[in-house]
């Protein structure tokens, strides 16, 4: 029997907090639709059921979800697994494109680098910052440089600087000559990081990738 002191909604909302990543976190979970800060009832229901069919999904596969968040491809003849990789450049541009588009929440790139433009040491073009080429490899390299990142801590914003330094040493691991394996592994698990702290916060607590924000 239900606790008459509790409503309905407060139940279902305690619920859905629970499925979070075990009850290992206080972090507050993300709307069903993308823009609302607020689940109404209908679509805190809709997220506990979404929970429950990804965790079923899990149950009936042989990927270990708990620190590897990726379904390997099946060879259809020799049925051996095997894990595509995204072409790197690929993901440099998209990164670009988000950083133009605003960047991640808390940070204030759109008004720290127009203020790199305006600053020669920095490398950076209108070209690069505004995106003309979309597809210019060389651009979005320029605007994720280790001189932007430089710049951006003699401007003082030192959490951009950060986020665009840690973002240049991944593509310096991938892409670049003279590093050894050891410092190559170091920047892609900073990559890493960087990507699991917006996506889900709570993993230096809890780093289980079953427990993820199915809504993120």
């Amino acid at each position: 029997m239900v606790n008459s002191h509790f409503s309905l909604a407060s139940i279902i909302n305690r619920l859905r907090h629970q499925l979070l990543a075990n009850t290992h976190t206080n972090a507050q979970p993300s709307p069903w639709r993308h823009g609302e800060e607020v689940d109404d009832l209908e679509d805190s229901l809709r997220t506990i059921i979404s929970y429950y069919m990804y965790w079923e999904i899990l149950k009936n596969s042989s990927t270990e979800f708990i620190t590897h968040l990726y379904v390997p491809e099946v060879d259809p003849v020799t049925s051996v697994a095997f894990r595509e990789q995204e072409d790197h450049a690929h993901l440099l541009k998209r990164i670009g494109f988000h950083i133009r588009d605003g960047g991640p929440e808390g940070l204030n790139l759109t008004a720290a680098l127009s203020e790199v433009l305006q600053d020669p040491c920095s490398g950076l073009t209108e070209r690069a910052l505004k995106g003309y080429d979309k597809q210019s490899v060389p651009d979005a390299e320029r605007l994720l440089s280790y001189a932007v990142s430089r710049s951006l801590h003699g401007l003082g914003y030192p959490d951009e600087a950060n986020f665009i330094n840690i973002i240049a040493q991944w593509h310096e691991s991938s892409d670049g000559a003279g590093l050894s394996q050891l410092e190559r592994s170091k920047y892609n698990y900073q990559m890493l990081s960087l990507i699991l702290d917006q996506w889900m916060p709570w993993h230096r607590q809890c780093y289980d990738f079953n427990f993820i924000d199915i809504n993120r």
